[in-house]
């Protein structure tokens, strides 16, 4: 299992999540080509928050997240997040899906369950768009309209394995890697 793409330095900032009609996105463009398998997300939890379902979606011309083109999906239990601290939160999909090469996809999560005192805090960066090849999004009308954010992107982490059934492409201070196929 490898890390593809993603931000984690902490900048000590966070946005709540709820009610439950209240949707996050971050979208990210891989460099090569892999299947992917888990995501890690910087949570904080409070109360009884309900599940969080994660979804893996298309994008539409915009960049902005569709969440009725699932691609992969899970569902994780917010009862072992801590309520003390942010911690890194691992959310393994349902099954694997292969990603391609510079096409964009989103990275969504709501709490169908939340409320007012019943949720998550996702941690972000502070004023500056550090991951460069996407970025933060939040809906409050159930995914139907997305909000982009050109000044912080959510802690997030993708992991998967990699393709190795086709060439990869040379990247500037990576070796080549071609299948024994």
């Amino acid at each position: 299992m490898a890390l593809f793409e993603g931000y984690f330095i902490s900048a000590g900032l966070a946005t709540s999540l709820k009610p439950a009609d209240m949707w996050f996105g971050q979208t990210f463009t891989p460099q090569l080509k892999h299947s992917i398998e888990y995501v890690n997300l910087s949570l904080k939890r409070y109360l009884n928050p309900g599940n969080l379902v994660v979804k893996i979606c298309s994008v539409d011309v915009n960049s902005n997240p569709i969440i009725t083109t699932v691609l992969t999906s899970a569902t994780f239990i917010t009862t072992s997040i801590s309520t003390s601290s942010y911690e890194s939160v691992a959310i393994t999909f349902n099954a694997p899906i292969l990603l391609s090469v510079g096409k964009m996809y989103a990275l969504v999560w709501n709490l169908p369950y939340s409320d007012i005192n019943n949720y998550l805090k996702c941690e972000r960066t502070g004023n500056t768009d550090s991951y460069i090849r996407g970025q933060r999004y939040y809906s409050d009308d159930n995914g139907t309209t997305w909000y982009p954010s050109a000044l912080s992107d959510f802690l997030f982490e993708e992991y998967g394995t990699l393709n190795t059934k086709s060439k990869l492409p040379d990247l500037p201070g990576l070796p080549t890697l071609q299948s024994n196929t």
